[in-house]
């Protein structure tokens, strides 16, 4: 290409760039674009123009404020990672692109990809920079989508800095490798345990049912954490609606969240067997627990309760307090919740997965300033098999 310096060597990427005359041109074409400038003021995160030589031409305000770029002149010409001060961008002549290390980069996999298949490319980059004498570590997504302007073929690069949240999945995976380790020797001591004395075959029974439990409860946080709660498999057994219940009491006796608040059965409960899966039953009912327990002032009580209803069976938790309009037609909407802070939607979100996708029943509540709310599950007595 006329203009075009000498190419240096390259393990990649072309390392080819563009002249000083023609960069200048290029830049002021984009500093005067309405298009270009569209397409960087309206975007969210780091956003930058690049040429077809992947030097850039254009950033937006994230993108210089996330570097803490005072000059952006200074960026006009560089490629990505001389940019962002990746530790391998200067190991060959011809820079960011050009090295051993780069053929797996995600940024300039994504950009040069974009640029031959004319289309859209997203990857995820870790990038590896000095700041001072410490070594950092960032992983970005980056999405590279090409365009053209007055016959020039660009790219607008986004840069998204996923770190904290990869982390955060690395660590929910080795906990859950760990825990699942730690388990599993508790459920095989738990099973080698014998009773030594009268009376002490209950407990030890207990002490197994409950690191079954927690086994259980731990793999399906893993399930519901991974985002495929599909993988769960039912364990369906016939169970009375009145040990359920009796359980539930049971539990909540001495729970945090009931302290100075009552838990009362219902009178009625149908005296027949239900086939559905315990703990994932259990689970939605603790929910339903634990909300109206927070939502019942101290003094106050909730009510736990069974009623033969439409060829199943509903079970049903009430308190006094009523939801507002505003939150009843998103309650169980994932991630919205009625509680400040983060980490939370998630209670009533899990009744209707667990409720409805598994265990084949129907989930809802109702509400009211004179009846207090009442949510409740539908389960029929025998699971549909398709």
């Amino acid at each position: 290409m006329a203009g075009a310096e000498q190419e240096p060597r390259t393990y990649f990427a072309p390392a080819e760039r563009l002249g000083p005359d023609l960069l200048r041109r290029q830049v002021e074409e984009m500093a005067h674009n309405p298009v270009v400038d569209t397409l960087l003021s309206t975007a969210m995160g780091m956003a930058a123009v690049l040429n077809e030589h992947r030097q850039v031409l254009a950033a937006n305000f994230h993108f210089l404020d996330a570097l803490g770029v005072v000059e952006p002149g200074r960026l006009l010409g560089l490629r990505p990672g001389e940019v962002l001060g990746c530790v391998h961008a200067d190991e060959l002549e011809g820079g960011c692109g050009t090295s051993s290390f780069c053929a797996s980069c995600g940024a300039v996999v994504a950009i040069t990809a974009a640029l031959d298949e004319d289309e859209p490319e997203e990857r995820d980059c870790a990038l590896t920079f000095e700041r001072g004498s410490l070594m950092v570590e960032r992983i970005f997504r980056v999405r590279a989508a090409p365009f053209c302007v007055d016959d020039c073929r660009l790219i607008l690069l986004y840069l998204q800095d996923i770190t904290e949240d990869h982390w955060r999945r690395s660590l929910e995976r080795a906990f859950f490798h760990d825990v699942n380790n730690a388990l599993t020797g508790l459920l095989g001591a738990s099973e080698l345990l014998e009773p030594t004395e009268p009376g002490q075959s209950a407990l030890v029974e207990e002490i197994r049912r409950y690191a079954r439990r927690i086994a259980r409860e731990v793999d399906t946080q893993r399930l519901l954490a991974s985002g495929r709660p599909t993988g769960l498999i039912l364990r369906l057994q016939e169970v009375t609606c009145e040990a359920l219940l009796e359980g539930l009491r049971s539990q909540y006796l001495a729970h945090p969240v009931a302290h100075e608040r009552r838990l009362h059965l219902s009178l009625y409960c149908p005296q027949r067997m239900v086939c559905t899966d315990p703990m994932l039953l259990e689970r939605v009912l603790e929910n339903m627990l634990n909300n109206a327990f927070e939502a019942t002032a101290p003094g106050g009580e909730v009510v736990l309760g069974a009623e033969e209803r439409e060829a199943g069976v509903r079970f049903s938790v009430w308190n006094q307090g009523t939801v507002t309009p505003a939150a009843r037609k998103r309650l169980f909407q994932r991630h919205f919740s009625t509680k400040e802070g983060g980490g939370r939607g998630y209670g009533t979100h899990s009744m209707k997965i667990f409720g409805e996708g598994f265990l084949r029943g129907k989930v809802g509540y109702e509400s009211g300033e004179a009846g207090g709310t009442t949510f409740w599950v539908w389960l029929p007595w025998t699971p549909p098999t398709s």
